[in-house]
């Protein structure tokens, strides 16, 4: 039952959220419109996406993880640091290795 609810609401919150489907392209998509004779235009994929080419990306300083954070990847065996550079030699030789069958 727990289940059901929290599916009901999350399903209800991302029809809500989401804009809906233009009418060109629902003919023959659902039950009630199955027999109609419009032709329908497939969605495309550039359809879906929102481009807002004004929205600036700003890189945000990353922050020391805390205390828990650093004894469960100490504890797991993790390691903080970033994979070292590698030269344009290594680099050809790994795309080599990786595409070697």
């Amino acid at each position: 039952i727990i289940l059901f609810v929290v599916s009901c609401i999350i399903i209800l919150g991302v029809s809500l959220m989401t804009k809906p489907i233009d009418d060109k392209h629902l003919f023959r998509l659902c039950w009630s419109l199955r027999n109609r004779t419009e032709e329908r235009i497939d969605i495309e994929p550039d359809d879906w996406v929102k481009d807002d080419s004004d929205d600036m990306e700003i890189e945000e300083p990353e922050e020391e993880p805390g205390f828990c954070k650093k004894a469960a990847m100490c504890f797991c065996g993790l390691e903080q640091k970033k994979a070292p550079k590698l030269t344009p030699e290594e680099e050809e030789e790994l795309k080599k290795q990786l595409t070697d069958t």
